[in-house]
């Protein structure tokens, strides 16, 4: 069968394709870098064209999918969840779009990338992913590593180490008790949108106080010595089809949620700068205890960080000194879940041996991961 593996994420994950060919990531493009409409939602039939296009082949020579998320393993998560937080309404809404799409995704991806397509399409844990398209593109073959936003299908963070071909989760934050359920929280409370590729709270930090950060630390959310949180339901909503933000929370910030995210550039009072440079104070502080944690467990020099992070609390890591070198790659489609997956199918599936980027040096940047 051909080594040429496409990775892919899209439907309810953003939407991007990686392409594997022998062994080397030939291109990788989120969908809205290619497409003229936006992506949300959708499968990201012009990234695959032009991962294609870029490599000269066509559907038929690809010979393995790899997906960056577990959809069936997520929608349990969905059920459980709102079984147990949501009301009646919200929970059947939201079960709504994993009826119609969401839980078909494998024969989703067979008819949208080739009607005959007979290879094998292989799903991926989502944190799993991150990690991987972090560490198998990073210069080291043994190094931890380090993905602590976003939810996956049950983790809403992950640790663990990578050597040679294999990518090792050992420690997992359990949804909803993340760092990125407590940013998105937060975004949503100012009306910004979380799934932002590029970090909103940061900007908007700027000229703030974190005079909420001992407030969120004694009401809202337990930070413990390995780094890891408990966000109180008291302030948190968890419900399918929920906000995340409760009027408990509104409080705590002196403020009131807007009804629905703002897409527009309007500068942040004093308050709202107060509330981002709080969160984000928290959230640094609990990036540098996993990061002590991580090293005091695995004793590695080197760390690759995955996924998206804040400014903040990479300088805080860096500047630590807990690791003799901090690597992290590019916030491009070449270091999303499309593209773990891919490499996944590759290390993991096929056994591929592990090639560390410095030893690929002479070969030219993947399409779709220039700055």
């Amino acid at each position: 069968m051909s080594q040429v593996i496409l990775g892919l994420t899209g439907f309810y994950l953003e939407p991007a394709a990686a392409l594997i060919v022998e062994g080397r990531l030939a291109a990788a493009f989120f969908e809205d870098e290619v497409a003229s409409r936006s992506a949300a939602g959708a499968f990201p039939s012009q990234a695959v064209a032009r991962c294609l296009s870029a490599a000269g082949l066509g559907p038929s020579d690809v010979g393995y999918i790899g997906f960056g998320d577990k959809p069936r393993a997520r929608f349990r998560r969905v059920v459980e969840t709102g079984v147990q937080c949501g009301g009646r309404s919200s929970f059947s809404q939201s079960l709504l779009p994993w009826l119609r799409t969401r839980l078909h995704v494998a024969s989703l991806l067979r008819a949208e990338v080739a009607p005959n397509f007979q290879g094998a399409i292989l799903f991926a844990e989502h944190h799993e992913a991150l990690a991987a398209a972090a560490y198998f593109a990073s210069p080291w073959s043994d190094a931890a590593f380090m993905s602590l936003d976003g939810i996956g299908e049950y983790a809403a963070g992950a640790i663990g180490i990578g050597q040679g071909n294999r990518i090792n989760i050992t420690h997992q934050a359990r949804f909803p008790h993340g760092l990125g359920v407590l940013h998105s929280a937060c975004c949503l409370h100012l009306g910004l949108n979380p799934a932002a590729r590029t970090d909103p709270l940061t900007p908007w930090a700027n000229g703030g106080s974190p005079r909420f950060r001992d407030r969120l630390l004694r009401d809202a959310v337990e930070l413990r010595t390995n780094g890891s949180i408990y966000l109180r339901p008291t302030h948190f909503d968890f419900s399918s089809g929920g906000r995340l933000v409760t009027p408990n929370l509104d409080r705590l910030f002196e403020g009131t949620s807007p009804s629905t995210t703002s897409h527009t550039n309007r500068e942040p009072d004093q308050r709202e700068r107060d509330v981002a440079a709080s969160v984000l104070a928290v959230i640094e502080e609990a990036a540098l205890r996993t990061a002590q944690y991580l090293r005091q467990q695995h004793a590695r020099d080197h760390l690759v960080v995955a996924g998206m992070r804040t400014p903040g609390w990479l300088a805080r890591v860096h500047g630590a000194g807990i690791f003799a070198n901090v690597w992290t790659p590019p916030a491009t489609a070449a270091s999303s879940a499309a593209a773990g997956a891919a490499w996944l199918v590759h290390h993991h599936v096929l056994g591929a041996p592990r090639v560390p980027a410095s030893a690929r040096a002479a070969e030219p940047e993947p399409l779709g991961a220039l700055p």
